[in-house]
């Protein structure tokens, strides 16, 4: 399986300012396997707070010329034990949610699709995010594919400022 470290790139952003985080992904297992080396499709929320409250995301579909399994299956990199990969997570604004800056998820649709999922990270106060990181089951994907996560990793932040 796999180990998973979520670190934020500061502690505190302005409004406004992107917010970033670094997903670690380390092989636990005693023998090489396959992992995404992009968050799409892979990287789940399991809960984003905001001063202790769930934070509503906006939601959307979206497509690929070949299919979302296609984009997912180009996507994987072999990973030896011990090894670490580290993908960046960064908010952008998003035209589903009022251009406002959110962190973007994925996950694989029956139809091939991608069912976006938009959490947004734009309103003052202390915020905590918890993911989990597993790869979908994609046909035509390699068998040795790195175990889920057991367990979701959290990380902290605060947004400030705004309208004094």
């Amino acid at each position: 399986g796999v180990a998973l470290k979520l670190t934020p790139s500061r502690s505190a952003y302005p409004v406004g300012v992107p917010v970033e985080f670094t997903l670690d992904i380390t092989n636990k297992g005693p023998a090489s396997c396959w992992v995404s080396q992009v968050p799409d499709g892979v990287m789940r929320m399991v809960s984003l707070t905001r001063d202790g409250r769930a934070v509503d995301p906006g939601m959307s579909t979206g497509g690929y010329v070949d299919g979302f399994a296609s984009h997912l299956r180009r996507n994987l990199v072999l990973l030896a034990p011990g090894e670490l990969l580290s993908l960046s997570l960064v908010s952008e604004p998003s035209r589903t949610v009022e251009s406002r800056q959110t962190l973007e998820t994925a996950s694989l649709t029956s139809t091939d699709e991608a069912a976006l999922t938009f959490w947004p990270l734009d309103v003052p106060g202390h915020y905590v995010v918890s993911v989990r990181y597993a790869v979908p089951e994609l046909s035509e994907a390699p068998a040795d594919i790195c175990a889920a996560a057991d367990v979701p990793v959290e990380a902290r932040f605060t947004v400030v400022g705004g309208a004094p």
